[in-house]
């Protein structure tokens, strides 16, 4: 279970979550590819955004967010939701290069994060809803100790695994994958730890009787501890009769049930059945399988996560660089969205020789397949010598318009003195 749990979460987080710094989809909706070009230009290479994504990077180190988030998505999939912490530093301050805190105008209005915290799902006392919007104004939680504390949603990331409220008065409860199949895997725990080892140990000898000639308890005794290892009884009654029946299963039948069993939480927790058992599916079924599972389960579940992360993470952080209410973000030029990494299970020459066709038929541009293929180093290389190219020739345009400017000038002066001359008599090839 657990390692159904962690291929899961691994398939949907990727290596590590990552951000990008986009325009608002309220300005990219119905614009042209050269006004979105445009925009691009005017607000994404703003000096402004460097620092935002400066900033971003910072916080995501010190809180370990891929650490973190890790854990949060493990207690949203095995209690059907998950809820973590927000530390923040007081309003209007940060952590200088010393490690000490100092005044820092960058975080006025909520304060920047300082740790992640997770907590445990099972300790969520109650759910505050809103009445009108059915939006979650805050969980009280209980830490222990008589202490309870309803924390707010500036303050934490919360997401639900939602059952739709199928149940009357359930919304934010959540609905665990995990659950359905529990009864599978207790009992192939019952197997391996009690109906595996006790079959061995019944089968693993000989059953028999043997009549030892004599009622001596000692050379009784002495021909049992001989045979313990075995299934065999001694005795000293020479008319003991005995039927004999053969009870034995075959001791593969409980693996064969305890596979079926894993079998089943596979096919509960949405994971291919080949990356649990490698036997069951070769290479070419093996990428099918791993496409139809990226375009059902894994991008719904990124969906959500999406959202949790912009909502309670990046939103807030967002409003804290602009010095507005959180509420206000969706209304700025720019939004920060979390990216995940995809899995690549064909090998990398299989992915360049893929990559390479969709370049030569004029799919993707060269930038385009680096980003495919997640070469950053040499992406951004790329991006460099471009610019140096574009930024090339424009001064080689200037220069030629310049140039040009300059011939026409020297021709317009030299028209000008001709037509001087002529006008004091001055022969035109003397002038």
């Amino acid at each position: 279970m657990r390692r159904l749990v962690n291929t899961l979460v691994f398939g949907i987080k990727g290596e590590r979550i990552k951000f990008v710094v986009d325009l608002n989809e309220e300005l990219t909706e119905f614009a042209s590819d050269e006004e979105l070009k445009t925009l691009q230009e005017s607000i994404l290479k703003d000096g402004d955004i460097d620092n935002l994504k400066r900033k971003l990077i910072r916080v995501n180190k010190r809180v370990q967010f891929n650490d973190r988030i890790d854990t949060f998505l493990k207690s949203f999939f095995v209690f059907g939701r998950g809820l973590s912490q927000i530390i923040r530093f007081p309003r209007g301050s940060t952590i200088n290069a010393d490690g000490q805190e100092e005044l820092d105008a960058e975080w006025p209005v909520y304060g920047e994060p300082r740790a992640i915290r997770p907590l445990n799902s099972i300790r969520i006392i109650d759910v505050q809803v809103n009445e009108t919007t059915g939006e979650l104004d805050g969980v009280t939680y209980d830490y222990g100790q008589a202490k309870r504390k309803v924390i707010k949603p500036i303050d934490m990331i919360f997401g639900v695994n939602d059952d739709n409220n199928l149940y009357d008065n359930t919304n934010f409860s959540g609905m665990s994958p995990v659950w359905t199949c529990l009864s599978a895997s207790q009992s192939n725990i019952v197997i391996n730890d009690e109906d595996i080892p006790e079959a061995t140990r019944s089968f693993s000898g000989k059953f028999g009787l043997l009549y030892a000639g004599t009622s001596k308890k000692s050379t009784i005794r002495n021909l049992a501890d001989l045979l313990a290892q075995g299934a065999w009884v001694v005795h000293n009654q020479a008319n003991l009769k005995a039927e004999v029946h053969d009870l034995a299963r075959d001791l593969m039948e409980l693996p064969n049930v305890r596979e079926s069993g894993a079998k089943y939480m596979t096919w509960c927790t949405m994971v291919p059945l080949f990356l649990i058992f490698e036997d069951t599916a070769n290479f070419a079924t093996a990428n099918q399988a791993l496409a139809a599972w990226h375009a059902t389960t894994i991008t719904y579940y990124r969906t959500i996560v999406q959202g949790i992360l912009e909502k309670y993470w990046y939103d807030p952080m967002l409003a804290d660089h602009f010095g507005i209410d959180v509420k206000d973000v969706i209304a700025e030029r720019i939004k920060v969205k979390p990216v995940f990494e995809d899995l690549i299970f064909d090998t990398y020459k299989d992915t360049v020789e893929a990559i390479n066709m969709l370049v030569q038929s004029g799919v993707y541009t060269p930038e385009q397949a680096l980003e495919k293929l997640g070469e950053d180093k040499f992406l951004e290389q790329n991006r460099e010598i471009q610019d140096e190219v574009e930024k090339a020739k424009e001064e080689s345009i200037n220069e030629a318009k310049e140039d040009l400017q300059k011939g026409i000038n020297n021709a317009a002066n030299i028209q000008f003195i001709k037509a001087q001359g002529q006008a004091n008599g001055v022969p035109a090839q003397n002038t």
